[in-house]
């Protein structure tokens, strides 16, 4: 699968440019490479402009962060995000995909757990203490 164009992919481009056409693909393509030649030099400073977006919100969430989980899961979450400043897209990818599952389901039991108790919440509200319905 993906024989057809891995001659033309960024590590294989990224490995010519360092030893020519050796057949020596040793080398990761780091992240700022591999969006520059996908994206040239506008899609280079949109995605730097996209990681501080990112970095940003997950700041304030880390400053509001209600349990010590929250706090590392989002420094963590921080940390990968930033490392894409000086590391690989493929590095950091696979932390996402294999190593933030605790993290992932965490964050789907928070999501689930407060819609729970915000619908509960709301059925509460729009009864009153005799039991009836006044909405």
């Amino acid at each position: 699968m993906g024989k057809a164009f891995r001659d033309d992919n960024g590590s294989a481009v990224y490995n010519r440019l360092i030893y020519g056409n050796t057949g020596i693909a040793d080398q990761i393509i780091p992240f700022e490479g591999e969006v520059y030649l996908c994206l040239g030099f506008a899609g280079l400073f949109a995605a730097y402009v996209a990681m501080g977006f990112i970095i940003g919100w997950l700041e304030r969430r880390f400053n509001s962060a209600a349990t010590a989980f929250d706090s590392y899961a989002l420094q963590f979450v921080a940390a990968w995000v930033a490392f894409l400043v000086q590391g690989s897209l493929a590095s950091a990818s696979q932390v996402f995909i294999f190593f933030l599952w605790p993290i992932y389901g965490y964050a789907l039991l928070r999501r689930v757990t407060r819609t729970t108790r915000e619908r509960v919440a709301g059925s509460n509200e729009a009864t009153s203490p005799d039991g009836l319905s006044h909405a």
